[in-house]
């Protein structure tokens, strides 16, 4: 399936539309290619998470199918709040091998897969690099961002955060680094919105991640 993908055939797919009340319309909004390709001859269960834009009213859900050949077949989709104390969308990669929501920037199922252990503890595998999603923050408020490696991580990564303003522009002079090491498995620290800031991402280099939490700690002190 995924060099049949690569190779640019064009797969049934699901689309997420956000419209806007000045009649505005933003389909699929910052998501990589392949992320919402429907790849499966069988009965399959798909999950998708997303954040609803500021300034959003209205949310649809549409299917798309350009084989002349194979039906696409599919039960009415639910959408339902997801409640968590993060900001980043699927943390703990949660949703099985079929949702690269939050991390849907790297190569579908090439750099970047969801695995799962024997014991059946869900992961993720780059292989060279996958950029987070960008997800909605606060300017001038604090953000923890917590990486975990899986335990047989022998080489960490180094991951860069970025943040962007309400046209998708990176804010100027807003980076930062957060190195994840193999010897203690992960890392962490705290990030400051800019003012203008309106989404955060994180670029994260190749290795095997137990989890990436980003927690908001609230507005920072002047």
């Amino acid at each position: 399936d995924v060099k049949r993908v690569t190779r640019g055939l064009n797969w049934p797919r699901w689309h997420v539309t956000f419209s806007f009340p000045s009649g505005k319309t933003v389909t699929n909004g910052g998501k990589g290619q392949y992320w919402n390709s429907i790849i499966s001859g069988q009965w399959r269960k798909y999950d998708d998470l997303f954040q609803i834009p500021r300034g959003c009213t209205k949310v649809s859900v549409s299917f798309s199918n350009p084989s002349k050949i194979d039906a696409l077949v599919f039960e009415p989709p639910t959408v339902e709040p997801v409640k968590t104390p993060y900001v980043n969308q699927n943390p703990d990669f949660a949703y099985g091998r079929c949702c690269h929501a939050g991390y849907s920037l790297g190569w579908f199922g090439t750099t970047v897969r969801m695995k799962r252990t024997a014991e059946g503890k869900q992961y993720m595998h780059v292989a060279d690099w996958t950029s987070m999603d960008g997800f909605l923050v606060e300017p001038n408020h604090r953000y923890e961002v917590d990486i975990a490696l899986m335990p047989w991580v022998k080489v960490g990564s180094v991951n860069n955060v970025t943040f962007s303003d309400a046209a998708g522009k990176k804010v100027p002079k807003s980076d930062g680094t957060l190195i994840a090491k193999a010897k203690t498995l992960g890392g962490k620290d705290v990030f400051i919105a800019p003012a203008n800031a309106e989404r955060m991402s994180i670029l994260l280099r190749g290795t095997d991640y137990k989890y990436i939490r980003v927690k908001d700690l609230g507005e920072a002190k002047k």
